[in-house]
């Protein structure tokens, strides 16, 4: 890139984007439309044929801790990552999924209490921020 040496970073296992497919050294083909979203898809796909260097760092560095908990966590972060979960990691993440039952994680206890939550859509998400927002507010 006319001698300035760039460095990007990112997940480039993440799920792509909405409105179609990412533009990434791993994608295997580009479709050709008209119009102006694949003109840069065309132009994305060939900048990024310039970059002569790669480096991919493999390791979660995140969550580094040797228990089993640790480990099956890790593990079905990485598979999450290729689209590849196993059935144990199914398993294992369905034993995280808070309920009121006394078998399970509740997420108004601690050690979850202020743990982050992963959920499916905003409205959840919304939800539990507003009723988090009224727990500070109470704690402090």
């Amino acid at each position: 890139f006319g001698k300035i040496s760039m460095i990007f970073a990112g997940d480039f296992a993440q799920l792509p984007p909405i409105g179609g497919e990412s533009v990434s050294l791993k994608m295997e083909d580009v479709k050709i439309y008209n119009g102006h979203n694949g003109h840069c898809e065309v132009i994305g796909k060939s900048l990024w044929h310039h970059v002569t260097y790669v480096v991919v760092l493999c390791k979660n560095m995140l969550n580094t801790g040797e228990s089993k908990a640790d480990i099956a966590f890790r593990q079905a972060l990485e598979n999450m990552r290729y689209k590849a979960c196993t059935g144990d990691d199914i398993r294992f993440l369905n034993t995280l999924v808070s309920s009121k039952m006394p078998c399970c994680p509740y997420v108004g206890q601690e050690p979850w209490r202020n743990a982050p939550i992963i959920v499916g859509e905003n409205k959840y998400k919304d939800e539990i921020n507003r009723l988090g927002c009224i727990h500070f507010a109470n704690d402090t």
